[in-house]
């Protein structure tokens, strides 16, 4: 009921966002030269204007055509952390999209709990709007996701946790999505502004077979800030705060008495291993409902950009530090923390009627999860769970980093006729775990994606055609296990067992991650002003495909992508 609250209450903020385009929206449409015209009077106000044409036809040459995605990633501040930068920085009155889309995914070369055969399908719309004092953004989202023979994890996010859950059982899963978005950006003074953020998502994960699971998540990201501007240079700080709960249920409900196995991987695929009701699963535990799950973040980003004619330098900076728990009501199985750095730059120089773009990123991650050390005990009558202590089981720093440059030719009115890119993207993520002292186990995993591609609009009748195409090279390598000893250790010690793995799943995963690919994308989109106001109706067409080499433990070499989508922008 709580959630169903945050939602209706989330929601509504956003449809006043969007309630605030469609008016905004109108306003444009009868707008005379300088002139801005309320929607109640529209006709006499246009009639005023020394450029007022009563002909449809005439409406339809002067309404423009945005390319939504190119505005924006061509400034820095549209994706910015801090709201505060959108004042400012839409540059544009307004430009929005509202999109139905299709997706159809084949082929067995797929992570360990992903599906070989399945579908999605949503709606989807976003806004950028600029008037005098503020500016808006906001987003609203739902996708429906279904998945056959899916196995693996049943987390919904796998990867985002310092853990993992797998069951064996392949089966269909089904995904529903909620996301909700909006900020604001508005003037305080003539060179201060403020801004709010809200970014809300809300999922529902099933499994329609033994072992069956359910799933349900919360993502909260709340961000506050400032921008101040000088002559030339603007300099930005804001506070972050993100919550995000997830809660597992599982059971099994036919009647062939068939013991469903699981495995819980607490790092570098060691860990427990045994039916799911077992208590190292921690899904059956007494008093507590499923395996609750609970992070928080809290942390700061601050911007610098330098701007001047036909030049823009955009730099963001941010620390955000992540807690994360495994359990509740007192009984905590495992607790986590992370360092998260990150930098993000979009560099612009305009020649003319041409635009050339570099944009970076960079992020660092240092997470460490400890495990406790409980006991029930019987204090005064009332049984209690008692934390004895805890231990490091396991370490990870992982390393994302990207450049890409792009050329947009005649881009001044904002719909690049034609765009060409080139980029390259690096990962690693190394991990160590020590769950039976003085033991370790450790991977090492990295990866290297160069990209090239390019857009080209075309005019046909009184519409556009946009055709994309990229291609991509990926490959990687490391080691998928490495055996060895804390440094404390005694070196004459008796070698011990350790704890149990699976390495079947480690060597997919790392096989998945370093394999040597090539990737292939197309795209076609039309798109033709309809009816009296000349709305722009789309559609899109688009198919990826990817092509892998040799391979020992992941299942298949292809995959492949298709995507459908019909909107309009307004």
């Amino acid at each position: 009921m709580i959630r169903i609250r945050r939602y209706i209450a989330v929601l509504s903020v956003t449809l006043a966002v969007t309630a605030v385009g469609f008016t905004a929206s109108a306003q444009k449409r009868h707008r005379g030269r300088g002139t801005e015209c309320p929607v109640s009077d529209t006709r006499k106000c246009r009639e005023k204007s020394p450029k007022f044409r009563p002909s449809v036809q005439a409406e339809r040459k002067e309404k423009p055509l945005y390319d939504f995605d190119y505005i924006a990633r061509s400034d820095g501040w549209l994706t910015s952390y801090n709201a505060a930068g959108l004042h400012g920085a839409v540059p544009v009155p307004g430009v929005s999209y509202a999109e139905a889309y299709f997706g159809k995914q084949n082929g067995r070369f797929i992570n360990y709990w992903e599906s070989d055969d399945s579908y999605d399908f949503g709606l989807k719309t976003e806004s950028f709007r600029r008037f005098e004092k503020v500016s808006f953004y906001g987003k609203m989202q739902y996708r429906y996701f279904r998945g056959q023979h899916m196995s693996g994890s049943i987390l919904l996010n796998p990867g985002d946790r310092p853990f993992d859950l797998v069951e064996f059982t392949p089966g269909t899963k089904t995904r529903e999505q909620y996301i909700l978005s909006g900020g604001v950006g508005f003037l305080l003074t003539k060179k201060l502004t403020g801004g709010l953020r809200i970014d809300y998502e809300a999922d529902n994960y099933a499994k329609r077979k033994d072992l069956r699971h359910s799933n349900t998540m919360m993502d909260l990201n709340l961000s506050a800030g400032f921008v101040y501007r000088f002559a030339a240079v603007e300099l930005g700080a804001n506070y972050l705060y993100r919550k995000n709960t997830e809660r597992v249920l599982c059971e099994q409900i036919g009647t062939t008495g068939e013991n469903y196995d699981m495995f819980f991987n607490k790092g570098v695929w060691f860990g427990e291993k045994g039916l799911w009701t077992g208590n190292g699963m921690h899904l059956n535990e007494p008093g507590i409902s499923g395996l609750p799950m609970k992070d928080s973040e809290q942390g700061a980003a601050l911007q610098i950009a330098f701007r001047s004619r036909g030049f823009r330098f955009f730099n963001e900076f941010t620390y955000r530090y992540r807690k994360g728990e495994t359990g509740e009501k007192g009984t905590i199985w495992t607790h986590s923390g992370s360092d998260v750095l990150e930098y993000r730059g979009v560099m612009s120089v305009a020649h003319r009627r041409n635009v050339h773009l570099i944009r970076g990123n960079f992020r660092y991650v240092n997470l460490k999860n400890n495990e406790n050390v409980l006991r029930s005990e019987n204090i005064g009558g009332v049984v209690q769970t008692v934390i004895y202590g805890s231990r490091q089981i396991y370490r990870q720093r992982a390393v994302n980093a990207g450049l890409e440059y792009e050329f947009d030719w005649k881009a001044d009115r904002y719909n690049p006729v034609m765009s060409l890119r080139a980029g390259a993207d690096y990962y690693n993520r190394s991990g160590i775990g020590s769950l039976v002292f003085p033991y370790t186990r450790s991977q090492y995993v990295e990866n290297v994606r160069v990209h090239i591609g390019a857009d080209r609009n075309f005019r046909v009748g009184r519409g556009w055609l946009k055709c994309s195409v990229e291609l991509a090279c990926h490959t990687g390598g490391g080691s998928p296990l490495d055996e060895g000893q804390t440094a404390s250790s005694v070196p004459d010690m008796e070698p011990g067992v350790y704890a149990a793995g699976n390495e079947e799943y480690r060597n997919y995963e790392y096989e998945y991650l370093a394999a040597t690919r090539g990737e292939l994308s197309l795209g076609v989109r039309y798109t033709r002003p309809v009816g009296r106001i000349a709305l722009p109706v789309y559609g899109d067409l688009g198919w990826s495909g990817v092509h892998a080499g040799k391979l020992d433990w992941v299942a298949g070499r292809n995959r492949s992508v298709f995507a459908l989508a019909i909107g309009c922008q307004f």
